[in-house]
């Protein structure tokens, strides 16, 4: 069952190496993404960093992705120049031996043969954890068995449902952003649908109640770029049935688009 769940941002703009001096802008949101992170970490983890659940990260598929769900091996060192700054992570404790994932030189081969990369939202994802694991020590095992997963939206609501059955103590990772753009680039007949939608889907992480998730407008969502849209079923699926403590712990639009971050934690003071 899902005792622990977080939001996090999914734009490139988050990870510092990527973004160079700019960094600056968004430390706030990036400093509410690590915490937001370590609190699923904490709830999947017993004395002395035995691991006691698993982890499962969870990025919308790319357009025109097969319906379903896809998983990814990055654990391990990873390199990735997608976007021009080389970004290279650690080995995460315990995963398997490196995999490159990007670059002319060392992308990975998929099964017709061409390259095999990462999707930005779990690249950002995975940088997230790098900079997490630092202070999770003991945590081998709960790294290696880490779910790194693409869903599309058909498949969305489904899959929260296996999480929810799932006899093992789960954390979910939603990499997902708000509606995109905001600021002077809003067009006119836009602008009211952006700040309705992002409004909503503010107040719906902050509740705690899965029913508020489940009402999100995906279609609209998807209609106004934001990345992950399709995900939320899966949070409302998951969390379905049980009482939660709430927070978003960070908002905003940089570079014009919204992110989010909250965290949900099951209170079982009140299952």
């Amino acid at each position: 069952m899902l005792v622990a769940a977080a939001v996090v941002p999914g734009a490139p703009a988050l990870v510092p190496e990527l973004v160079g001096s700019a960094a600056a802008d968004t430390e706030e949101a990036r400093s509410a993404a690590a915490r937001a992170v370590g609190s699923v970490l904490d709830r999947l983890t017993g004395p002395g960093g035995v691991p006691i659940g698993r982890l499962v990260v969870l990025a919308a598929a790319p357009a025109g992705a097969e319906a379903g769900s896809r998983s990814y091996d990055i654990g391990g060192e990873l390199a990735d120049d997608s976007f021009g700054p080389q970004l290279r992570l650690p080995a995460l404790p315990g995963a398997r031996p490196p995999l490159p994932v990007s670059g002319v030189e060392d992308g990975a081969a998929d099964d017709e043969g061409g390259e095999s990369l990462v999707p930005t939202p779990l690249l950002v994802a995975r940088w997230l954890c790098s900079q997490v694991a630092v202070d999770q020590p003991g945590a081998e095992e709960l790294w290696a068995e880490a779910l790194w997963l693409t869903v599309t939206p058909e498949a969305a609501g489904d899959y929260g449902r296996t999480l929810d059955h799932d006899l093992a103590p789960v954390g979910l990772l939603v990499v997902a952003d708000g509606a995109a753009p905001h600021g002077p680039a809003d067009p006119a007949a836009e602008a009211p649908r952006v700040a309705a939608y992002d409004e909503g889907l503010a107040k719906a992480l902050e509740s705690g109640d899965p029913g508020a998730v489940a009402a999100l407008d995906v279609e609209l969502g998807l209609e106004l770029a934001a990345e992950g849209a399709g995900l939320w079923p899966a949070l409302a699926s998951a969390s379905r049935g049980a009482a939660w403590r709430a927070g978003l712990l960070w908002s905003g639009s940089p570079y014009g688009v919204a992110w989010f971050v909250a965290q949900w934690q099951r209170d079982v003071s009140r299952a």
